[in-house]
């Protein structure tokens, strides 16, 4: 395969007299749950953290020197106010999440067998963060006053009880800010692989960077791997694009129609959570920090790789993988 120079796109926000030197800001959106794990080596053994594929994102890019905003919604509980005291540990701004009286986080109990792989139990459908959509748009606007990206993923859709006012949020946003999409496709959240695919292709309309991973895009178009790359060259010309491909790294989409393979770093496998996640917090902050798309690719595969080899999904803050300058390092 014909490696190319990469299509030449720019992850500066489209907001019209924007200030190009000024600090990008990442709105984040979506669900961050309370979680409990269930130990690899001692099944008896569980610990407590929190997570979800938005926030985890948010948090890369906290740990990469990018101002980041989470909106969401929490209850009043003790347990809404330890996440937002974590949150704003790690570095992730607070000031966009909404408090619901009389609802709670979602939970969700993950184990991890030997090989690293994941098994999910959810207790969300009736969380506060499927509501957030109840806030007034005006107030939601508000929170996103200022940003120059909002990153949302295809659950962010699937979990809100109002998908339409998502949309609607989404179009008055898009006129000043970039859109960033994940397609992260969870068929348990759906009623149907089509309900799914409808509201992901109205998603993705919107967007001005989409980062998919290969295996939710044959999923939701029941396509091989093959036919999924093709009709991704042909129909995002004009979007920035990178395709997480697994342990076979990334693809990035070339000015001759032609992709460019960037490869996965080789480390052990403990635990596979959030390295999609982290892939994409890392690209974007790579491409924020103004890095052309094929070097922030590399640093996006080198964190993933640093995520994979570490039990959960979140590295420790100030882990030497979120710099810029260890795109070859794994620790």
């Amino acid at each position: 395969m014909r490696v190319d120079r990469p299509r030449s796109h720019s992850a500066a926000p489209k907001r019209p007299g924007a200030n190009p030197e000024q600090t990008p800001r990442v709105v984040s959106m979506g669900e961050c749950m309370l979680e409990i794990r269930q130990q690899t080596q001692s099944r008896d053994k569980l610990s407590a953290g929190y997570g979800g594929d938005t926030y985890n994102t948010a948090y890369a890019l906290a740990q990469s020197s990018i101002a980041v905003s989470y909106l969401t919604a929490l209850g009043a509980d003790p347990r809404s106010d330890e996440l937002v005291r974590q949150w704003e540990q790690d570095g992730v701004d607070t000031s966009a999440v909404q408090r619901l009286p009389g609802r709670q986080p979602g939970l969700y109990w993950i184990s991890t067998d030997m090989a690293g792989e994941r098994q999910f139990q959810y207790w969300r459908q009736a969380s506060a963060a499927t509501r957030l959509l109840d806030t007034p748009r005006d107030t939601l606007l508000q929170a996103c006053a200022g940003a120059s990206h909002v990153y949302l993923s295809l659950i962010t859709a699937a979990i809100v009880a109002d998908r339409s006012g998502l949309l609607d949020l989404l179009r008055a946003l898009s006129t000043d800010c970039s859109i960033v999409y994940d397609s992260n496709f969870r068929p348990q959240l759906w009623k149907s692989t089509t309900e799914a695919l409808s509201w992901h292709e109205q998603l993705l309309a919107l967007s001005d960077i989409y980062l998919p991973s290969l295996d939710d895009e044959m999923a939701l178009y029941q396509r091989p791997a093959d036919r999924a790359l093709d009709s991704l060259l042909a129909h995002h010309p004009q979007r920035e694009l990178v395709v997480r491909c697994g342990g076979q790294g990334a693809r990035l989409p070339t000015e001759s129609a032609d992709w460019q393979t960037i490869p996965a770093c080789e480390v052990p496998v403990v635990d596979s959570t959030g390295a999609g996640d982290a892939f994409n917090g890392g690209y974007l902050a790579a491409r924020l920090h103004g890095q052309n798309p094929t070097q922030a690719a590399r640093h996006a595969c080198a964190l993933a790789g640093a995520v994979v080899g570490h039990s959960g999904a979140l590295l420790p803050r100030q882990h030497p993988s979120f710099s810029l300058h260890n795109q070859d390092r794994i620790q």
